[in-house]
C-alpha cells in the first residue's frame, strides 16, 4: 500500500503536469503548427532537457539517493547533508562548465545534434539561439534535482512531482500573454525562468520539513568515502539512466535530414507518448528506488523481491492497456487535440503514425524503470550502462534500416523496437546476476492485462467501424467516448481475471478510511 500511495503521489502531480502541457502543446500547434519555427525550437528545446534528464535527474536519482539514504541510515542527517552539500559543489562546478561551452558553441553543437540543419539555415540560427538561451536552465535542475533526492527519500515525494507544473505554467503564459503573436523567443525564456521558480519551490519544502544542506559531520566520520562512491557511480548513471533522452536525440538527428515537419511530428508524438511513461513508469521508479535502497541498506532482501514483485504487477496493469490505447485511437488523439490552426489534418495523420509507433513499448519502459531502479539501489550503474549502449547502437542502426521506407515513423519504430531489447536484456541480468526471480509473482498478472487489453482494444475497433455514425461525430467527442469505453472494458475484464487485487485494493483503501476515521476522532 504504502508503493501504490508513493506512486499515485506522484502519478497525479505528474498527471496535472501533463495536462497543462498538453494545453502548452496544442498552443503551440496551433500558433506554429510544424513549421521551420516549430522545429527549431522543439530542436533547442531537447538539448537542455535531456542533459536535464541525464544530469540533473537520472544520474542525481540513480547515484545519489542510494547514498543518501545509506548515510541517513547509517550515520545520521547530518553527516547525509555534509554528504549533500559536496555534491552540489561539485555537480554546480561540472554542469556550469558544460553551460558555458554549450552556449559558446551553441552553433557548432546545433548542428553536431541536428545535422541536416547545414540544409537549412534559417532555422539553424533560430534554433542556436533558442539553445544559448535556455542552457542555464540545466543548473537550476541540477539544483533542484538534489533538493527532491533529498524531500524523496524522505517521504516527501510531491515537491518533485509539483515543480515541473511551473516549467508548463510558464510556457501557458508565454503563449497567452503577449500582445502580439505569440515568439517562440518569449518561450525560450520562459524556459529559464521556469527553473528559478522550480528551485525557489523546492527550497521552501526543504524549509519547511526542517531539511537542508548545513549539517556537520560528527567527528570521525567524513563524508569524502560516499563522495568518492558519487563521483564513481555518476557518470555512468547518467548514460543508464538518461538512455530514452539519448535515444529521444538519435531520432532528432535523422529527423533532421526529412522534409521540414519531421522533428515536430516526432515531438508531438512523443510528448503523447510521454503521459503513461511519466505517470505510471517513471512514477514507479521515483517511488521504487528510495524504498529499494532503505530495504536493501537493511539487509531485508525478502521484501526488497516482494516490492519489485508488486512494481511489474502494478506497471503492467496499466502500461499494457496505455499502449493499447495510444495504438488503436492514435489518429483520433491528434485530430481531437492538435487539428486546429496551423496545424493541419495531414500533420494530425503523420504524428499519429509516429505515436503508435512509440507506444508499442510503453510495456518495456516500465521493466526497464523497474530493473533500474533494482540495479541502482545496489549501487550497481554499471549494468544499466551496458543496456544503455546497447540500446543505442541498436536504434542507429534499425532508423538507418527503417527511415527510408517509414521515414519518420520508422525513426519512432527503432526506438520502440531497441527499447523491447533493452527490457529483455534487463530481465536477464536480474535473473543471473541477482537471482531475482522476475516473473516469480505469476504469468497471470502478465497474461490478464494483456487480455484485457485485447478486448479493450476490439471493442474500440468495434465503435469506430461497425457503428459508422459514430465515426462522424467530431474526433474530440469521439476520443471521449472511446477512452470511457475502452476504459470500462478494460476495468471490468481485469477485475474478473485478477479478482484478488481488487478485492486486496479495496481492503487497504477501507483500512486508510478507518484509520482516518479513527485519527479524526
Amino acid at each position: 500500500m504504502l508503493l501504490f500511495r508513493r506512486v499515485f503521489t506522484v502519478s497525479f502531480f505528474t498527471l496535472i503536469s501533463r495536462i497543462l502541457g498538453f494545453v502548452r502543446d496544442i498552443m503551440i500547434a496551433h500558433h506554429f503548427g510544424t513549421g521551420p519555427v516549430a522545429d527549431a525550437f522543439f530542436a533547442a528545446f531537447k538539448l537542455p532537457n535531456v542533459f536535464r534528464r541525464m544530469f540533473a535527474e537520472g544520474a542525481m536519482q540513480s547515484a545519489f539517493i542510494p547514498l543518501y539514504a545509506g548515510l541517513l541510515a547509517k550515520e545520521g542527517e547530518d553527516n547525509a547533508a555534509a554528504f549533500s552539500r559536496r555534491v552540489l559543489f561539485y555537480l554546480s562546478l561540472t554542469l556550469l562548465v558544460v553551460t558555458v561551452l554549450v552556449t559558446g558553441f551553441a552553433r557548432e553543437v546545433t548542428l553536431l545534434l541536428a545535422p541536416g540543419f547545414d540544409q537549412k539555415p534559417e532555422v539553424w540560427a533560430m534554433a542556436t539561439t533558442y539553445t544559448q538561451i535556455m542552457m542555464p536552465y540545466l543548473i537550476f535542475m541540477a539544483w533542484l534535482s538534489i533538493f527532491t533526492g533529498i524531500l524523496n527519500t524522505h517521504g516527501y515525494f510531491r515537491y518533485g512531482a509539483i515543480a515541473p507544473i511551473f516549467l508548463n505554467l510558464a510556457f501557458v503564459v508565454a503563449l497567452v500573454f503577449p500582445p502580439n503573436r505569440p515568439d517562440a523567443m518569449i518561450m525560450a525564456w520562459a524556459v529559464t525562468i521556469s527553473g528559478v521558480v522550480q528551485l525557489v519551490y523546492a527550497l521552501w519544502g526543504m524549509k519547511r520539513h526542517g531539511h537542508g544542506l548545513w549539517g556537520r559531520p560528527s567527528a570521525g566520520r567524513p563524508c569524502g568515502d560516499s563522495l568518492r562512491r558519487f563521483l564513481r557511480l555518476f557518470w555512468p548513471a547518467a548514460l543508464g539512466a538518461g538512455v530514452y533522452q539519448i535515444n529521444i536525440l538519435v531520432d532528432m538527428m535523422f529527423a533532421s535530414t526529412l522534409p521540414d515537419g519531421a522533428i515536430s511530428y516526432l515531438y508531438y508524438a512523443d510528448r503523447f507518448h510521454q503521459l503513461p511513461l511519466g505517470i505510471i513508469a517513471v512514477a514507479l521508479s521515483t517511488a521504487l528506488l528510495p524504498m529499494f535502497s532503505s530495504l536493501l541498506k537493511a539487509d531485508r532482501y525478502d521484501e526488497a523481491i516482494t516490492l519489485q514483485h508488486e512494481g511489474f504487477r502494478l506497471g503492467f496493469a496499466l502500461m499494457i492497456p496505455a499502449a493499447a490505447a495510444l495504438v488503436g485511437l492514435a489518429d483520433l488523439i491528434m485530430r481531437g487535440t492538435l487539428e486546429h490552426g496551423t496545424f493541419s489534418n495531414a500533420d494530425a495523420l503523420a504524428t499519429a503514425r509516429a505515436l503508435q509507433m512509440y507506444a508499442l513499448a510503453l510495456p518495456a519502459y516500465a521493466v526497464i524503470k523497474i530493473m533500474s531502479a533494482a540495479c541502482f539501489a545496489r549501487e550497481n550503474t554499471k549494468t544499466p550502462v551496458y543496456v544503455a549502449l546497447m540500446g543505442i547502437v541498436l536504434n542507429v542502426i534499425l532508423c538507418f534500416a527503417l527511415i527510408d521506407t517509414l521515414h519518420h515513423a520508422g525513426i519512432a519504430l527503432a526506438t520502440a523496437l531497441s527499447t523491447w531489447v533493452q527490457a529483455y536484456a534487463f530481465m536477464q541480468v536480474g535473473k543471473r546476476q541477482y537471482n531475482l526471480p522476475v516473473w516469480g509473482f505469476g504469468l497471470r498478472y502478465l497474461m490478464a492485462p494483456l487480455a484485457a487489453s485485447a478486448l479493450m482494444l476490439a471493442a474500440l475497433y468495434g465503435m469506430r467501424y461497425v457503428l459508422p455514425v459514430l465515426e462522424a461525430a467530431h474526433p474530440a467527442t469521439m476520443l471521449l467516448l472511446c477512452t470511457a469505453v475502452g476504459g470500462g472494458v478494460y476495468a471490468i475484464t481485469y477485475s474478473v481475471l485478477c479478482p484478488d487485487v481488487v478485492r486486496s485494493l479495496k481492503k487497504r483503501l477501507q483500512e486508510r478510511k478507518e484509520r482516518k476515521r479513527l485519527a479524526a476522532s
